[in-house]
């Protein structure tokens, strides 16, 4: 299923990738995203988040940012920035923040229980990060997806939606 196809008053779990593509300018998926966390904010529907997703995001974020000011390539990224943590102060979090304080975008910080987190790496074969965003979409009853990532195309009881 795409994005478009998600229906007026869902709850939606929003996984790392659709704010990275907006935060970076991705050109495959920008209409997409931002049309999609436009009706978000707009009481379309609610977008939920955890903390697993901002983390990898600003990651996500400052990675992109060092590579195209130091004109550095991916794999070095951290190797140089181990040779210079200072990088990270130089950082603008301004779009980051921006981004995840929209109206209708509401963090969840889940009790989460380990064992749900392993057992859902082992039924579906994800890493710990996927796993996570599981666990809080099961403690929160939350079954919508918005996500690009073929890894959760082997959960069956979510709805993916992909830009």
């Amino acid at each position: 299923m795409r994005l478009e196809d998600v229906h007026r008053g869902e709850r939606i779990f929003i996984d790392t990738n659709i704010f990275t593509y907006l935060l970076v300018k991705d050109k495959r998926y920008i209409n997409s995203v931002k049309s999609f966390l436009k009706k978000v904010e707009g009481g379309f529907y609610t977008g939920f988040f955890n903390l697993t997703v901002f983390d990898e995001t600003s990651f996500n974020f400052i990675k992109l940012k060092v590579i195209k000011k130091y004109g550095i390539k991916r794999g070095e990224f951290s190797d140089f920035y181990k040779q210079n943590p200072n990088l990270v102060r130089e950082i603008d979090f301004e779009p980051v923040l921006k981004l995840f304080s929209i109206d209708n975008l509401n963090l969840l910080t889940p009790k989460l229980i380990l064992e749900l987190v392993t057992e859902f790496s082992s039924e579906h074969a994800l890493l710990p990060a996927d796993a996570i965003i599981l666990a809080t979409m099961k403690e929160h009853s939350i079954v919508n997806l918005a996500s690009n990532d073929h890894d959760f195309e082997r959960v069956d009881w979510i709805n993916l939606y992909k830009p």
